[in-house]
């Protein structure tokens, strides 16, 4: 199954309005006093969209915040275990706390590492030896698709712009991580939550 996982926030008031209910339909009810866009939803009284949970949306995520090996706890949203289920179905919704906020981005920052020395590896081998099995990007190829990458990625330094908790527009992890570090040292974790939702 392929999903895209995404950041929102909620306020922290917002959040504990919510997280001891044991409904579905009680959830929806709470989070229409001030999401009045998932009030009119036609759908089923027990199925709620995890992103409807989040005040707002931040970014788009990388699936890496899955990986086990990097240690990144996800608590779940709603103490209550069937809501949670019931709600996350086979898409994800949990907290990100902001020490698993620091994993993250150590996780984005290893993963470029190793992308590039696989490049760099790979180039050599094939420099080495034209038999050579490695069937991923030589240097040149890495350098014209980050060219290309570059040439579409812009800073968010637009006073109009609605979302000020990103500044790349790249989702690319060696981009993305410039977003990770900015809202690690600028994101309200007094007053907010850091949610992760994904379908």
């Amino acid at each position: 199954m392929s999903r895209k996982t995404y950041m929102g926030a909620i306020k922290n008031v917002n959040l504990d309005r919510i997280k001891k209910i044991d409904s579905v339909k009680k959830v929806k009810q709470i989070l229409c006093t001030y999401n009045k866009s998932i009030c009119n939803l036609k759908e089923e009284e027990n199925y709620l969209f995890a992103g409807d949970v989040a005040d707002r949306p931040i970014n788009q995520v990388g699936d890496i915040i899955y990986d086990e090996k990097y240690g990144i706890t996800r608590p779940p949203v709603f103490l209550d275990g069937k809501v949670n289920a019931t709600i996350t179905n086979e898409n994800a919704l949990f907290i990100l706390p902001k020490e698993s906020l620091l994993l993250l981005i150590k996780a984005y920052q290893k993963s470029v590492a190793d992308y590039f020395r696989s490049v760099i590896e790979g180039t050599k081998d094939l420099e080495k030896n034209t038999e050579s099995n490695y069937d991923g990007q030589t240097i040149t190829d890495f350098i014209s698709q980050k060219e290309r990458e570059w040439s579409e990625v812009y800073l968010v330094v637009d006073e109009n712009e609605n979302n000020n908790d990103i500044i790349v527009s790249s989702r690319s992890y060696e981009y993305g991580i410039f977003n990770l570090i900015h809202l690690y040292k600028t994101f309200d974790f007094k007053n907010e939550t850091l949610l992760i939702y994904s379908f």
